[in-house]
């Protein structure tokens, strides 16, 4: 399990609260969005050059999304649900697709066109996307991502080309 955040004693602390989890957490990275209001878990994130394949990485490696407005003892049952039932909360092989199209700059008819899907369908897969991400909407799933990346990297990487 690895902490990602700038905030030493938030790490200090979560760590502490997290660590009963620890053994069901091997190769999992959270990281703090950048409003500090959510959780979020990934797992497997490789850290590439690449803003695209650092995208579809957290995109494919997203696991939870909590709202620290909810406490941590709706934090622990899910993670006892992840972790006993391994019940998957991923975003699925669509969602994905859909997410990194849009991440990359493209809109929903340039979407469905190119998928053969009707424009309705593409605009459910985001929502529910940025529901299961427990974003309002793509800027802020960007500003996340982008904050991300900066941890890993520090704050001499800067923010993406991606998109926006």
């Amino acid at each position: 399990m690895r902490i990602i955040s700038e905030d030493n004693f938030f790490k200090l602390g979560l760590s502490e609260v997290l660590k009963i989890h620890e053994g069901g957490l091997k190769g999992i990275t959270i990281s703090l969005s950048a409003d500090l209001k959510t959780i979020r878990l990934y797992k497997d994130i490789s850290v590439y050059s690449n803003e695209i394949f650092f995208i579809r990485n957290c995109l494919t490696g997203f696991i939870l999304s909590h709202k620290l407005s909810h406490g941590l003892t709706p934090l622990h049952h899910n993670l006892y649900k992840l972790i006993a039932e391994r019940e998957k909360m991923y975003l699925t092989p669509r969602e994905i697709d859909v997410m990194r199209a849009l991440l990359k700059g493209d809109n929903i008819l340039e979407i469905s066109r190119t998928r053969g899907l009707s424009p309705k369908t593409i605009s459910a897969q985001k929502n529910s996307a940025l529901k299961k991400l427990k974003v309002s909407n793509l800027h802020m799933l960007h500003r996340d991502m982008s904050s991300f990346k900066n941890l890993f990297y520090g704050r001499s990487y800067g923010h993406s080309n991606v998109g926006f």
